[in-house]
């Protein structure tokens, strides 16, 4: 499902996606690992399947959000229905995770005070 979010997400002109990259701290001490990132404008995407239910997947998947929010970074969750809801953006219906990240995307661009992509 990461494939299909990722492919989503270059279809609809979204650039300079990274997939599995580490990302470590000053020290050299590995923070996460997501799935799919923009990393000019720090944002982690995660796909949350089945097994993010269990209990210890919980437990790492709350470390990872907390590592990514002192990290200064924004993490976007997909789960499998995403790919299927229809939301209203910009003007026409897309699937939620689509609508989901260009919106973080657009939000990133003007907090770090980047232009916005055409």
């Amino acid at each position: 499902m990461e494939t299909a979010l990722r492919l989503m997400l270059e279809d609809a002109g979204v650039q300079g996606i990274s997939c599995n990259i580490p990302i470590f701290d000053d020290f050299g001490y590995l923070l996460f690992q997501p799935d799919l990132a923009l990393q000019e404008l720090k944002i982690s995407i995660q796909y949350e399947g089945i097994h993010h239910g269990e209990r210890d997947q919980i437990r790492r998947d709350v470390r990872r959000a907390r590592a990514v929010k002192e990290a200064g970074w924004v993490e976007i969750r997909i789960f499998r229905d995403d790919f299927y809801e229809k939301v209203f953006y910009q003007g026409d219906f897309v699937p939620r995770a689509l609508a989901l990240v260009l919106e973080v995307i657009a939000e990133r661009r003007a907090f770090l005070g980047l232009k916005q992509a055409v």
